[in-house]
């Protein structure tokens, strides 16, 4: 059974949307903007958007096109990205392309050069996209099988679909009425299911974080912040605060400035998080002179427990396991380790692999040497007889141990985080951890 659904635009001007709830609408398409420029945004698009929201209607948006060039394409999907920032939406994005003057211009392989190159420039945002296009555009003016795997919204008007291809939704007339909205509207019919609401669901569909999310992963996200020198209330809320220390992350580090947290910048943040955990509590180790774990000097599963001993010392294992509970990828209180020496290789090299969060493991069984070219910074490293946290500096892995002696004195006492050279790093590499993105 198709779905009830209208597409509406500034055209529609002001609608009541709890009346066209309860006339038994499902979804809307609202028209974001047209063009190149981002003076050109719908000026109804964000209090239809508040509306439809605010009345349980499921969401999409769409942005009509005047592109004539492939470059031109692109910037309006930058534009279109641009006036949807910090939006959630319930359905897909499209691409309007229609009988401009300019556009009839061009071949049917540019058309379908320029579709495609908008639906890329949006997918890679993190939204999925699709084709707003009539029936006669798709098959006369585009090439059709090169976007014959995109989502398409079809426009054909009358009681009858003549297309025999798939497609996402019929826009079936430009006539049709609705309770809350005075005139006309578009109508139409959507060919695909609506997920019921959950209630732990607190992030958008996309997978993507960004400004009005909230819950338990932007509260990790300001944490992994903080780790980086903001002071961000851990509350979860992706506020103004929040919002510009991600852009300012961004920008620091050389990512798009769009305030949204994708692979890129997950990967980034959750690799200079480790990083700089790795320092902080180093640094603290080495102030307080602890020593290396035995002889009375006791390591807790936590950081903050072991700080509270009177005699507080660590090992490889436990410093590692602490730095990665505090990035939160090991859950707090379990120790990531190698197994005994010699003990074996691949998922036998590693201890509480289960335990960690979000995390990928590989068993490369290769020296250091050949390895390291494979290797990121953050990355924690296994062998048989040490763990530890790869930095890009000198690319050497970093590491509190009292193996050798190599980073301890005489009393015990550690003096650097830094092995350098040594016994251990001659050893094959077993595991590597890395966060996922």
């Amino acid at each position: 059974m198709a779905l009830k659904g209208i597409d509406v635009s500034v055209h529609q001007g002001a609608i009541d949307w709890k009346k066209v709830a309860k006339d038994g609408v499902k979804f809307a398409i609202l028209r974001a903007g047209y063009g190149r420029e981002i003076s050109q945004k719908d000026k109804y698009f964000e209090v239809n958007y508040a509306g439809a929201k605010a009345a349980g209607i499921k969401v999409g948006a769409y942005w009509y096109s005047y592109a004539d060039s492939v470059a031109r394409g692109e910037q309006e999907a930058r534009t279109f990205l641009k006036a949807i920032e910090g939006k959630k939406f319930d359905l897909p994005l499209f691409f309007d392309q229609e009988y401009e003057t300019a556009i009839l211009k061009l071949s049917d392989a540019t058309r379908t050069d320029i579709v495609l190159r908008f639906v890329k420039t949006v997918k890679a945002a993190g939204y999925e996209c699709g084709l707003y296009s009539s029936t006669d555009f798709l098959k006369n003016k585009l090439v059709t099988s090169r976007v014959a795997g995109l989502k398409i919204w079809l426009a054909e008007y009358g009681s009858k679909l003549h297309y025999t291809g798939k497609v996402w939704a019929w826009q079936y007339s430009s006539k049709g009425r609705v309770s809350g909205i005075k005139g006309n509207v578009d109508m139409n019919h959507g060919y695909f299911e609506i997920a019921a609401p959950t209630k732990t669901q607190t992030q958008n569909s996309t997978g993507l974080l960004m400004k009005n999310d909230t819950g338990d992963k932007v509260k990790l996200l300001q944490h992994r912040l903080n780790i980086l020198g903001n002071q961000l209330a851990e509350d979860g809320i992706w506020g103004v605060k929040t919002d510009q220390a991600v852009r300012n992350f961004q920008y620091n580090y050389g990512l798009t400035v769009d305030g949204i947290v994708g692979p890129k910048t997950r990967e980034k943040l959750i690799s200079e998080a480790v990083v700089a955990s790795a320092k902080t509590i180093s640094d603290y180790m080495l102030k307080n002179k602890w020593h290396y774990k035995g002889d009375g000097y006791t390591a807790k599963t936590t950081f903050a427990a072991t700080k509270r001993l009177s005699k507080p010392g660590s090992s490889c294992a436990h410093f590692v396991s602490w730095v990665l509970q505090d990035v939160g990828l090991l859950q707090a209180g379990k120790i990531l380790s190698h197994t005994k020496a010699g003990y074996g290789v691949g998922e036998k090299s590693i201890v509480n692999a289960d335990k960690l969060i979000d995390c990928k493991v590989v068993y490369p069984n290769k020296s250091i040497d050949f390895y390291k070219n494979e290797l990121k910074p953050g990355d924690v490293v296994v062998h048989n007889s040490s763990i530890a946290i790869y930095l890009l500096k000198d690319k050497k892995p970093a590491v509190l141990t009292g193996r050798n002696g190599s980073c301890i004195n005489s009393k015990g006492q550690y003096v650097k985080m830094l092995v350098t050279s040594g016994y251990e790093w001659r050893h094959n590499v077993l595991a590597v951890v890395r966060a996922k993105v």
